[in-house]
């Protein structure tokens, strides 16, 4: 019985020396200790823990899901391993076998308001967002100050329709913390789908200042900027997303709109051909580069354009129509077909 004794104490002191090696990022010394450990007691659930997390964090997640089903072969009940099983199913590219894992850990750890948030994250990756709904919300009822478990709610409920309870969650995310670019950022975007242009401008001001190299708040602000009429201050902000990612092409599009607003049609022109190169064949930008062109030189130069556009997509031709009769200087065509033909034959 002595010897069993001892044998335990030495086991246990190998442990700890293993995860004091590990939490010091000394992972091959970690290792070897663990697989000492599990030779001489195969059924170490501990060891067959902790060396799972050491393998999922040399990108191993097939090793770590063995050491983790033998380990939960073990301690059945263990929700820390159940945790960690999910995290390596999901690695490894079995999300439905992951959420089974993380609905195991929920059940073995009902007060854990963490595990709750990362279960509604699986389900909504599954596209659940009914369960998602319910799992943020049993996660803010254990710590109504998580954060992000509000946030999340919010975007889930904006998803199901719901926008009045989803700019009061994302509201609830700010006010648990107010430095929450992520929760301004997605408080705009709602605000702006609701028709709430100030509040959608004011919300994505304060994502920008948060968060100062995130492209698409100071896109999305550019956006709110050119629905208000406010072409200068769009311009800038489309610009300063371009600055922070220079191949957005919807940035490059919208400051080619914001330009036109504001009578710049060779800026304009240059900003969509920008958009084109990014973004080829796409009929927006060929049609808004018609008109850019149109304004700046006339018909003949808008033909080209006008012409890409109509071979991408004939179902447009109504709108290049419209360009053409719209613009000053364009010609009205009273022939349609006449003018079909003009751009679909050989110049």
């Amino acid at each position: 019985m002595t010897e069993v004794v001892a044998s335990r104490t030495e086991l246990n002191q190998l442990l700890a020396k293993a995860h004091e090696q590990h939490r010091s990022g000394n992972l091959a010394a970690a290792e070897k200790i663990y697989g000492d450990i599990l030779r001489r007691e195969p059924r170490q659930a501990k060891a067959l823990h902790l060396l799972a997390v050491l393998a999922l964090q040399t990108e191993r997640p097939e090793r770590a899901i063995e050491l983790l089903e033998s380990a939960a072969g073990i301690e059945p009940k263990n929700g820390e391993i159940q945790r960690n099983l999910a995290r390596a199913l999901a690695r490894a590219g079995r999300p439905a076998d992951a959420t089974a894992a993380l609905e195991r850990a929920a059940a073995f750890l009902p007060t854990d308001a963490l595990l709750r948030l990362e279960l509604g994250n699986a389900y909504v990756k599954a596209s659940r967002r009914p369960e998602a709904i319910a799992a943020y919300e049993h996660a803010i009822r254990i710590d109504e100050t998580l954060a992000e478990a509000h946030l999340n709610l919010g975007v889930a409920l904006r998803s199901e329709g719901d926008a009045t309870a989803a700019i009061a969650s994302m509201r609830r995310a700010i006010e648990r913390r107010p430095g929450y670019g992520e929760a301004h950022y997605n408080l705009g975007n709602v605000l702006q789908a609701s028709g709430d242009l100030p509040g959608a401008m004011a919300a994505f001001r304060r994502a920008a200042a948060l968060e100062p190299k995130l492209a698409a708040a100071h896109f999305n602000l550019g956006i709110a900027l050119l629905k208000s009429g406010a072409t200068a201050d769009a311009a800038a902000a489309f610009r300063e997303a371009l600055r922070l990612q220079p191949d957005f092409a919807e940035a490059e599009f919208n400051l080619g709109n914001a330009l036109l607003e504001q009578g710049d049609a060779p800026a304009a022109a240059a900003s969509f051909e920008r958009a084109l190169s990014l973004k080829p064949g796409w009929v927006a930008a060929c049609c808004n580069l018609g008109i850019a062109r149109q304004r700046r030189g006339g018909l003949e130069a808008a033909h080209a354009a006008y012409s890409a556009a109509l071979a991408f997509d004939p179902s447009c031709f109504p709108r290049i129509v419209n360009s053409l009769t719209a613009e000053a200087t364009g010609e009205l065509w009273l022939d349609f077909e006449a003018l079909r033909h003009s751009l679909t034959s050989p110049t």
